[in-house]
């Protein structure tokens, strides 16, 4: 029934797949791009303890809160992200088709040419006569930042320069430690061991830094330790999440706890996200402000001292 022609594909496969007398977690391991190993993973234990529908619904429940938050998210972005791009619009048409059209008459006239008019003029000659030259140290940077990303020691240096940024960095990890807390307390009530479950999750984290902590907590219990203590050292989770771990580890009630820690978050995250679009908006129309006051003194300020001229 699905419209999208490449799931249709992809389910198409699948059935063959389930034919052929293969798992259904193994029919779904071979498109890694659709299923991530965390939904793999789950299918993979509920097939062996006979608890496919709870598991099914289980995901099912996850993927709704994810697309929920990405929805709440991308609404968030939209009016600024209109606002940059009309402001963006709007000087470019001002630099390039009608600013050149005052150059003749400034050029011409004896005024006296103020300082904001002559940053514009050599913007709006910059943006005519060498926009390919700008054009190219964008794309050869944006190619080498790209690249610099695309390193395991470049991503790991952005990704934590990207958490230690104020007040997107915590919004970031709020969202990550949501996520995170919600996958293992699927996977443990599924009955899969927390080593495990964190192993399986740090796959599915967009965060290299993130990763790496994660990492560091496995080995660190691996090695005997308790869970909540490498959560403490890490430095990155919040006292109400080591708290919680800490219970959940002393009572044996860990993916109740983990279920908790993303309970906490959720309204925490539309809360934040909400502030933090309701300061853009202003700060994007104060911008916008300051751009076009800064365009108009430029070019009225000449006309002024013109008139002047003109009156003597």
């Amino acid at each position: 029934q699905t419209r999208d022609i490449r799931f249709k594909q992809i389910i198409q496969k699948l059935i063959i797949s389930l034919k052929q007398g293969k798992s259904f977690s193994e029919s779904l391991s071979a498109f890694p791009d659709v299923f991530t190993n965390l939904y793999v993973s789950l299918i993979r234990v509920a097939e062996a303890g006979g608890l496919l529908d709870k598991v099914l619904s289980r995901l099912a429940d996850l993927s709704t809160q994810e697309i929920d938050l990405r929805s709440r998210l991308r609404a968030a972005l939209v009016y600024p992200a209109v606002l940059a791009t009309v402001a963006f619009a709007i000087v470019n048409f001002v630099l390039v088709g009608v600013l050149p059209k005052f150059v003749a008459i400034f050029e011409a006239s004896q005024a006296k040419i103020p300082l904001p008019t002559k940053i514009l003029l050599s913007t709006s000659f910059a943006l005519r006569k060498f926009w390919w030259l700008l054009g190219l140290g964008v794309i050869l940077g944006f190619s080498g930042l790209r690249s610099f990303y695309r390193s395991e020691a470049g991503r790991l240096r952005v990704d934590g320069w990207i958490l230690r940024l104020p007040v997107l960095g915590p919004f970031l990890l709020k969202i990550m430690v949501s996520q995170l807390s919600r996958s293992v307390a699927a996977l443990t009530q599924s009955g899969v061991t927390i080593l495990k479950a964190l192993a399986v999750v740090e796959e599915t984290l967009p965060n290299m830094a993130l990763k790496r902590v994660l990492a560091d907590i496995r080995l660190a219990i691996s090695r005997g330790k308790t869970l909540t203590e490498p959560f403490r050292v890490s430095g990155l989770f919040s006292p109400i999440v080591i708290q919680l771990i800490d219970t959940g580890e002393r009572t044996g009630k860990l993916d109740a706890m983990f279920d908790e820690i993303a309970d906490f978050y959720e309204p925490e995250i539309e809360f934040t996200l909400r502030n933090l679009t309701s300061l853009l908006e202003p700060i994007m129309l104060l911008l916008m402000g300051a751009v076009v006051t800064f365009i108009a003194l430029s070019v009225l300020l000449p006309i002024f001292n013109l008139i002047s001229i003109v009156r003597r």
